[in-house]
């Protein structure tokens, strides 16, 4: 959390660099691969995710948009130098205090990693260019997403209120029965949507 990283950044890097190498060894699944290749087909014309793992992207998604950002990146506030993480644990492990600081001449200020920690505020420009997706989408589809945090939560409201085919799949989210019937089921189901659906994972 924000609130950790802030007050006990010794603990905080303890339990976050390892965690980070452990998310790094992860190798893209079947469904990251089938993802990319109907990017490639011309069928899947964005995607958003809130992954910080990068898979999307060594699967052959170009440019997903990352809402969290990621965790396999490590940043300066002060001078925006970054840093992978076999060179943060070059600077951990150098540190009297466990805590990696930039390498920058003049400036040895503590890093952060690049993603969202939990208490602060998601990264405007991916925001915004999530919302922007959603708007032009033809069809979005949710895949294997709570949608429990605001306010990626409320994002396929966006192309539902503009009566864009909507798609919950593999999802613990509950949504009212007004908003199902119209987007997954009944007479009205869209079988063969629009070329060019949003995906969000």
């Amino acid at each position: 959390s924000l609130e950790a990283f802030l007050t006990e950044p010794t603990r905080f890097w303890e339990y976050f660099y390892p965690t980070a190498l452990t998310i790094a060894a992860r190798t893209p699944t079947a469904a990251h691969e089938a993802i990319a290749r109907l990017e490639r087909a011309g069928v899947i014309s964005s995607l958003i995710t809130q992954s910080v793992d990068r898979l999307h992207s060594r699967a052959g998604s170009s440019d997903p948009v990352e809402v969290y950002g990621t965790v396999l990146v490590v940043r300066c506030e002060r001078c925006g130098e970054r840093y992978g993480l076999p060179e943060v644990g070059a600077l951990i492990e150098g540190a009297d205090d466990g805590v990696p600081r930039c390498t920058t001449s003049g400036c040895e200020y503590p890093l952060r990693p690049q993603g969202t920690l939990w208490g602060e505020a998601l990264p405007r420009p991916a925001v915004e260019r999530a919302w922007e997706l959603a708007a032009e989408a033809d069809a979005f589809f949710v895949f294997d997403s709570d949608l429990r945090t605001a306010p990626i939560s409320l994002l396929p409201s966006v192309p539902l209120t503009r009566g864009a085919p909507l798609v919950l799949t593999l999802t613990r989210v509950k949504w009212s029965a007004a908003q199902t019937a119209n987007v997954t089921g009944g007479d009205d189901a869209v079988e063969e949507p629009e070329p060019h659906p949003g995906v969000f994972t």
